[in-house]
């Protein structure tokens, strides 16, 4: 098991007979996870036995101390209070042949992703203050949603599961757990996490050994992003910021990771922000000192160095001239011109794009701000 470790085996000692728990985000990690541990911590023919699998989120409800049964804000039952409460008339712009079981099922997905990511807008709707996330007046288009909000908390007639949360979250915090919890929880292979769920980890780290291994593109990136909040820190900046207000948007030098990385440097500056500096960096990639003979594995170098330039100009990790790889201008179709011709690899770049693939076609844009943003 992952007691025989030494480096984990001497900063808490747990009998042989208790189980590692350990959340993963799905069945493919869960294989690939326990093929490592077989590997590293028993030989080339190790066992990995005594492992409890779970989903993060029940790590989340065991801290919590929060009983698995029905949930009346579950998104099922909260679909069905929804179409009731509209029936109801709770939002006189909303007639009633307009209420369908469809439109209620979307604005209960909706409010199930508030309350895992925005719990303290969702709470500040409950006492009655139409904000957003980040305490600004919501647009008066938008505020039907905290008034709706409201009514079904109305019609619940008891705090919603939000409210209840925030204070289980505070309670952890400063009392510890409430149940007979392990002493030790690994989370694995969770590219992202919403907020409420670091900071239920936060907590949870006061009072039990807690250990985050979060895949990142690059190691490189990930420390200056560690820098990035630590700066807002001492220059007392708020870590909850809009997304045009992003500041690690130009930490990024590899234009992948400046384009499809977003989502992972998002990720990486939340789980910085809640839970703690450098000192959380337990590990690192593989790194070989050979030079990678693959185009892949020259490509996958740049990344892990986070290098500003390609091999288009000449330079960087991966050393392939302008016939291997070639950037073209976007054309009103994106069909892959050169394929099966000379270039071993083709970026397309719109013309607007005025350095190099900073702009790639395919990059993931922003949402919309406010209480969708």
């Amino acid at each position: 098991t992952i007691m025989t470790d030494p480096g984990l085996a001497d900063a808490t000692y747990i009998e042989p007979i208790t189980p590692e728990v350990v959340a993963i985000p799905g069945e493919g990690v869960k294989s690939w996870f326990t093929w490592q541990l077989s590997q590293r911590l028993g030989g080339t023919q190790g066992i990995v036995a005594n492992v409890e699998w779970v989903f993060p989120a029940t790590i989340g409800r065991r801290a919590l101390g929060v009983i698995d049964r029905h949930d009346p804000w579950g998104v099922d039952a909260l679909t069905w209070a929804i179409h009731t409460v509209l029936r109801q008339g709770a939002l006189a712009s909303v007639p009633d042949e307009a209420v369908d079981l469809g439109r209620a099922r979307a604005i209960a997905d909706l409010f199930d992703r508030y309350g895992l990511r925005r719990p303290g807008m969702v709470l500040a709707w409950e006492h009655g203050h139409d904000v957003d996330a980040l305490g600004r007046p919501l647009p008066e288009a938008q505020r039907w949603q905290p008034l709706l909000w409201r009514a079904l908390v109305q019609y619940a007639g008891a705090p919603s599961s939000v409210a209840t949360s925030m204070a289980r979250l505070r309670q952890l915090r400063t009392e510890g757990p409430t149940g007979d919890l392990p002493e030790r929880f690994v989370v694995a292979g969770v590219t992202g996490l919403a907020w409420f769920q670091l900071e239920v980890l936060a907590a949870l780290a006061v009072h039990r050994e807690v250990h985050v291994l979060a895949p990142v593109p690059s190691t490189t990136l990930w420390l200056r992003l560690f820098d990035v909040v630590e700066r807002r820190r001492t220059e007392a900046h708020p870590l909850e910021v809009a997304r045009s207000d992003d500041p690690t948007v130009q930490e990024p030098r590899h234009p992948l990771l400046r384009s499809w990385g977003r989502a992972s440097r998002e990720a990486q500056f939340n789980l910085a922000s809640v839970l703690g500096g450098p000192h959380a960096l337990a590990g690192s990639p593989t790194d070989t000192a050979d030079t990678p003979t693959t185009v892949l594995g020259r490509l996958q170098a740049d990344l892990r160095s986070d290098l500003a330039d390609l091999a288009i100009t000449g330079t960087g990790a991966t050393g392939l001239s302008p016939t291997d790889l070639q950037a073209r201008t976007k054309a009103s179709s994106l069909r892959p011109a050169g394929v099966g011709g000379p270039p071993a690899l083709t970026f397309f770049v719109p013309r607007r794009a005025a350095n190099g693939l900073a702009e790639h076609p395919h990059a993931p844009r922003p949402g919309a701000e406010g209480a969708r943003g």
